[in-house]
């Protein structure tokens, strides 16, 4: 079952979404900082960005920097009708990308769902690594989330999470993947209060 987040106050719901995130990919990588843009004046979609850099630096089990993780979010806010006051948070929008070390660096996959760009409104994936065309295809997939692409790279390139969180990092990556899907379609998903 998603992990509804609903709070009393939007920003209580934005800090509890970030959160999530933010928590998951600490687990990876070391001083990951999360933060979010204005709200845009008509739609309300907020971004979600990384502090220091566009990507974080994901290692392997010798501290060997092995692959970056792009992530890219937009969001916006709900407030739920009636009392109590709630708010929630709505994906508007995911990229994840995984990078090699090369400099240029080497695009490998990513995982794309922007659903206001006509004919692509479905989750899908890039085979980035392949030779042109395959990399423009647009293989559809069920919703991924920032789990899906740091399992990847667990699998497909030996990352390991940091020795502080070895025994905590599924469980990490399982709240950030149960926060994204919760906050997919929240009109259309049960709420229950907290």
């Amino acid at each position: 079952m998603p992990r509804l987040i609903a709070a009393r106050s939007e920003a209580g719901a934005i800090r509890q979404y970030l959160e999530s995130f933010q928590e998951a990919i600490a687990a990876f990588a070391e001083n990951v900082i999360f933060a979010q843009s204005r709200p845009h004046p008509k739609t309300r979609v907020r971004s979600l960005t990384m502090v220091s850099d566009d990507v974080v630096w994901l290692q392997d089990a010798d501290g060997e920097l092995r692959l970056a993780l792009g992530i890219e979010l937009s969001f916006r806010t709900v407030q739920i009708p009636g009392p109590p006051a709630r708010w929630m948070v709505e994906t508007t929008k995911y990229i994840y990308h995984l990078e090699g070390p090369a400099d240029p660096a080497n695009a490998l996959v990513s995982y794309h769902w922007h659903p206001d760009v006509p004919g692509i409104t479905y989750p899908h994936i890039h085979m980035l690594e392949a030779g042109s065309p395959a990399r423009r295809m647009h293989v559809s997939i069920p919703h991924a989330t920032v789990a899906n692409a740091i399992t990847t790279a667990m699998r497909d390139y030996n990352i390991t999470a940091l020795p502080a969180h070895r025994d905590t990092w599924e469980e990490l990556l399982a709240a950030a993947g149960e926060t994204l899907r919760g906050s997919l379609q929240p009109a259309e998903t049960p709420w229950s209060p907290l």
